[in-house]
């Protein structure tokens, strides 16, 4: 209950569009397109929010542009939404799937498949920032010094971690908005001219992930890059290919990749961006701003991770009861962060990477607050959660 109105704080209407929208953050941060998708799954959605859920879903795609969501809406009716984001846009059809799943909204299904079928569209014959399909089937997305995805710090012209090429959680996503497409339509009985190349694309996609992704050391790499040596640093990303819906890996290589997350990544406030023995790991986030956006993903632990690693724990080990007590006895450190440090009845958006314990970034994060809210509702039932 506490969490849920937490979580309200970060539901708002926008002016400019009047419509709800999600902030992702206290004191500072706007609301983005990513982080408004991911964290509206549980703010919205697992708190059985139907009609704001609706309303920001509305609004995205009202502002679809060559099959892409905003990144950031502008503060004034004078500029331009922002489009440079690769995730933003298949996580919509992830919170589309759960909306479904959860509300069992198929006339708002029926409204929007011609959107959907627009970003579909887009993205297999290209679109902004030359995002594209490659011959592979995975998704390339990358131009000039525009970050595309959640680990997007930048120093003026100087890219702390650069993504250009095929990253691994954009597969994942990738492959989710396929066969949630596919699902979707087979849910309203309406028939796509892409049924076949979609079909073509997903099984493409699937046959030559596990080749390229998994190495010989049982995890995934970060990105593939086009004729270049992949980047096979660990890193956090790949929890999304075990934790979304539709699996690329089998049981055995999910296994494997969870094993390695969990050795070198998982601390109970989160996951680090980077593992502790990288040449490139930053223990501490602090300094000047140079400092810190150099820290930012480069170790940092973040909180909203730790949604999607226990999603993927539980679809490992199954959802016993014994994985929910592991759970509960986990998010205690939280739980306390919660409720007695950084700000009352919040959670913080990062943590050092070596020790974390104290709150760092925004002291009121909607997808650190929404992954708790996650964890509930997969260890409790919902209606205890809504009570």
């Amino acid at each position: 209950n506490d969490l849920l109105v937490s979580g309200d704080q970060f539901i708002v209407i926008r002016k400019t569009t009047n419509t709800h929208t999600l902030l992702a953050g206290y004191h500072w941060f706007t609301d983005w397109g990513r982080d408004t998708m991911i964290a509206m799954r549980s703010l919205c959605i697992d708190a059985g929010r139907e009609k704001v859920s609706k309303s920001i879903l509305q609004t995205f795609l009202h502002y679809l542009d060559k099959g892409m969501i905003p990144n950031r809406f502008p503060d004034t009716t004078d500029d331009e939404p922002e489009y440079n984001t690769i995730d933003a846009s298949l996580w919509l059809f992830v919170v589309l799937y759960e909306y479904y799943k959860t509300f069992g909204d198929k006339p708002f299904i029926k409204e929007v498949l011609p959107k959907l079928t627009d970003i579909i569209e887009n993205h297999l014959k290209g679109t902004h920032y030359g995002i594209h399909q490659t011959e592979e089937g995975f998704l390339y997305g990358g131009e000039g010094i525009a970050q595309l995805t959640w680990r997007d710090a930048r120093v003026g012209d100087v890219v702390v971690t650069p993504r250009h090429g095929c990253p691994v959680e954009i597969q994942a996503l990738w492959y989710n908005t396929l066969k949630i497409y596919e699902a979707l339509m087979a849910v309203t009985g309406i028939s796509s001219p892409l049924s076949e190349e979609i079909k073509k694309t997903s099984k493409k996609l699937k046959k030559n992930f596990s080749t390229r992704f998994f190495n010989s050391k049982g995890y995934l790499n970060d990105v593939i890059y086009p004729n270049h040596k992949e980047d096979d640093s660990i890193r956090p990303n790949q929890i999304y290919v075990l934790s979304l819906p539709f699996k690329l890996l089998a049981k055995k290589q999910q296994k494997s990749v969870l094993k390695i997350v969990t050795d070198e990544l998982y601390t109970p406030f989160g996951l680090r961006t980077l593992n502790i023995g990288h040449p490139d790991f930053k223990p501490v986030y602090k300094g000047n701003n140079w400092d810190r956006d150099h820290a930012y993903h480069q170790g940092t632990v973040w909180p909203f991770l730790l949604a999607e690693y226990f999603v993927a724990y539980a679809e490992v080990y199954g959802n016993t009861n014994k994985t929910k007590t592991y759970i509960h006895e986990q998010i205690i450190k939280l739980k306390n962060h919660f409720y007695h440090e950084n700000g009352l009845h919040g959670v913080s958006e990062i943590f050092d990477g070596e020790n974390p314990n104290e709150g760092k970034g925004t002291i009121q994060q909607a997808w650190s607050v929404g992954a708790l809210i996650k964890l509930l509702s997969l260890t409790s039932s919902i209606d205890r959660i809504k009570k």
